[in-house]
């Protein structure tokens, strides 16, 4: 096994040189925030439009990433993600809640996504040892836009709750 496996750390070295595939380096300083808001409907209907209404910028959740560094190149990376949270499950029906629950889980998942972005950016950033930095972050912001558009904002990854 060992020769797969050296041929495809080569593999993937070369692909790095040569700019074909995003850098693996990893950011060591990485602050992750995890904030809720609550909702209180106990139906579909209601939590969907408690979401809408509620979530930040419209969305039922929401990740910002934020990237910074020093003059050395001592980078920083901060994730915050913004998830519904139900105030009082015990109020919404049992089968209801286990889809709320399951929705939940795909809406992280996609969230995730989206901070995968800012980590590849703090990667990049890093391995150009902090040069272009502000295009990098560009870059992935609009990677953050596609990401949404091809997803539907997490709608084709299972995002949903319906009636």
């Amino acid at each position: 096994m060992t020769g797969p496996i050296s041929i495809n750390l080569a593999t993937a070295m070369l692909a790095l040189f040569i700019g074909n595939v995003p850098p693996t380096a990893t950011v060591s300083n990485i602050t992750i925030n995890r904030n809720y808001y609550e909702i209180t409907g106990t139906s579909a209907a209601s939590l969907r439009n408690q979401m809408k209404s509620l979530g930040p910028n419209g969305y039922w959740a929401y990740t910002r990433w934020r990237v910074k560094w020093s003059s050395g190149c001592n980078l920083r990376l901060t994730v915050n993600y913004t998830f519904p949270k139900l105030k009082t499950p015990d109020n919404v029906p049992l089968p209801l809640r286990k889809r709320f629950q399951a929705m939940l889980v795909k809406l992280v998942a996609h969230e995730e996504g989206h901070g995968q972005n800012g980590r590849d950016a703090a990667a990049e950033i890093q391995a150009a040892n902090c040069k272009g930095a502000r295009e990098i972050i560009k870059k992935y912001a609009a990677q953050d836009k596609i990401y949404d558009k091809e997803t539907r904002h997490g709608y084709l990854q299972g995002v949903r709750l319906d009636n």
